[in-house]
């Protein structure tokens, strides 16, 4: 899949999205989300008022802009998927209102830009598009410097389709401890890693490249306990992958399972800390030339930071990451910003 043809299904996706949204704007309310549940309750009729034309339902408030969308372009934090959706809207909606989400990545030399949308149907279905850019920082220079090659990119495009289907719900089966189960497929393509293996004679296919594009299928479980008065949701996430460093540089067409989590804490009704942790199988080979290491083995990649509700539509989020070695440098000081806007 070429990215025209990606960026023409992100415009039209983004266009339905909104006509349905229009229409279905009378079922925007909270769903069954324990991060995100709200209501206004109907006030009483005086007793004057009794044999009057009865009052209009009352409308329930919007619930809480939760979860965030990650850099995959999903309900979660910043890199680890939580197992609620995002913007279902009220029990019966068919289709949600529309979400947008964007997400900047400063490490100490490679950076990443994530724009995403996401539109769930019948408070079940989770569908979305994201596109990152993935700065490669000093990559292009130190091929140059030690192999003599050069790559002619310093950045690529990652661009993704997510579905997550909410299997169960959380305390379904009328139950008090059931997490929530949702389970998601990923296709991914990669807009610029095929050039830089053409420019590097093949090296990458010689260390474990195969594709541009792959798939990858999650399964996250998610619970949320309250601690006097504290809301604290706990999510676990198993993924089936053949991606080198989340599809930024590629595929290998080997799958591995890799595990990851987060742990979300609410502070006071409006303001929510988090920690997440993302297991990172290495997929490739280490390359060096000259005495310095051009392609170094995958780390795991962890964050803390605070997300804010700023209003019932927008969340805002600030985070500090460690990610290790990314290619040719260790970037254990990573700075994120990100917002998300549901409507």
């Amino acid at each position: 899949m070429k990215i025209n043809t990606l960026l023409t299904f992100s415009a039209l996706f983004a266009a339905t999205s909104l006509t349905y949204a229009a229409e279905n704007s009378a079922a925007a309310k909270s769903a069954e989300n324990p991060a995100s549940k709200a209501s206004a309750p109907a006030k009483a009729e005086a007793p004057a008022q009794a044999k009057s034309e009865n009052p209009a339902p009352a409308k329930a408030e919007k619930g809480a802009p939760l979860p965030l969308l990650t850099l995959d372009g999903v309900g979660g934090v910043v890199i680890t998927p939580i197992a609620y959706l995002v913007n279902p809207g009220a029990e019966g909606t068919e289709v949600g209102l529309p979400s947008f989400g964007a997400t900047y990545v400063n490490a100490r030399q490679k950076n990443v830009e994530s724009f995403g949308v996401t539109e769930t149907l019948f408070t079940r279905l989770e569908l979305g598009y994201n596109a990152s850019r993935f700065g490669t920082g000093s990559l292009q220079s130190d091929v140059l410097k030690y192999a003599g090659v050069d790559i002619d990119r310093n950045d690529v495009w990652l661009h993704s389709l997510n579905a997550r289907l909410n299997v169960i719900r959380e305390n379904d089966f009328d139950t008090k401890y059931l997490p929530a189960l949702t389970i998601g497929v990923h296709g991914k393509f990669n807009d610029g890693i095929n050039e830089i293996n053409e420019n590097l004679g093949g090296l990458l296919s010689q260390i474990g490249y195969d594709r541009d594009y792959g798939v990858e299928f999650t399964a996250t479980i998610s619970k949320t306990f309250v601690i006097e008065g504290h809301p604290i949701i706990l999510s676990l996430t198993g993924r089936a992958s053949d991606a080198s460093n989340l599809g930024y540089t590629g595929f290998s067409g080997k799958y591995e399972f890799s595990v990851e989590g987060n742990i979300v804490v609410g502070i006071t009704d409006w303001l929510f800390a988090a920690f997440e942790y993302r297991q990172k199988i290495n997929q490739y080979d280490d390359v060096s030339a000259g005495g310095r290491t051009l392609i170094g083995e995958e780390s795991d990649w962890w964050t803390v930071g605070l997300a804010a509700i700023v209003t019932p539509h927008l969340t805002v989020t600030a985070g500090y990451g460690h990610l290790g070695t990314v290619l040719n440098t260790v970037e254990n000081t990573a700075w994120a910003l990100s917002a998300k806007y549901e409507f």
